[in-house]
């Protein structure tokens, strides 16, 4: 009759060691897919939230600047301009009547307002368009840019506070199987 034999403690070191980087490697592999997939969802749907926000943002901006744009009323434009452009999403936003630009702000990279000396470059940004109307009337149009940066930056913070859980719970795995396989 055969006994089970302890193995040498030499051999038992390198199956713990063996145990432990597999679990570990595994562990981390399905966290690191899980958080790719995760971060892709999380910045499609932000993306989408944003979208969404643009078109609601644009119509009451629209609303805002049709009368003082009817008016000619240019200090009134560029007070309600001003006032959406408190909103962090917002990049640029550009009224114009039927043959120029009358007013307008843009978001600098610094953060403070200033008037749009162009139209901003659409590259990066989501982009809306209304005419602007009176009484059935077409005046202008409105331009509104949104910019999808704070959304980056947003989940690259929650994947940096993310990244740091996965760190501790690897240290705590391996911490862990160290002392259930050292029994």
């Amino acid at each position: 009759m055969m006994k089970n034999q302890p193995l040498p403690p030499d051999k038992a070191r390198s199956l713990q060691i063996i145990i432990i980087i597999t679990l570990v490697t595994t562990t981390s592999l399905l966290m690191i897919v899980f958080s790719a997939l995760n971060y892709y969802r999380e910045y499609r749907i932000a993306q989408e939230r944003l979208r969404v926000s643009l078109e609601n943002i644009s119509r009451q901006i629209a609303s805002g600047v049709a009368q003082p744009l009817q008016t000619r009323n240019i200090d009134g434009l560029n007070l309600v301009i001003e006032s959406f452009m408190q909103n962090k999403i917002l990049y640029s936003v550009v009224v114009k009547d039927l043959h120029r630009t009358v007013a307008s702000s843009v978001r600098s990279e610094h953060g403070p307002l200033a008037p749009a000396g162009q139209t901003p470059s659409p590259a990066g940004l989501l982009h809306q368009r209304i005419l602007l109307t009176h009484e059935k009337k077409l005046i202008g149009s409105l331009d509104v840019y949104v910019t999808p940066g704070f959304i980056r930056e947003d989940l690259r913070r929650d994947l940096l506070v993310k990244s740091i859980y996965f760190f501790f719970f690897i240290f705590v795995l391996i911490l862990a199987l160290f002392i259930v396989l050292k029994q």
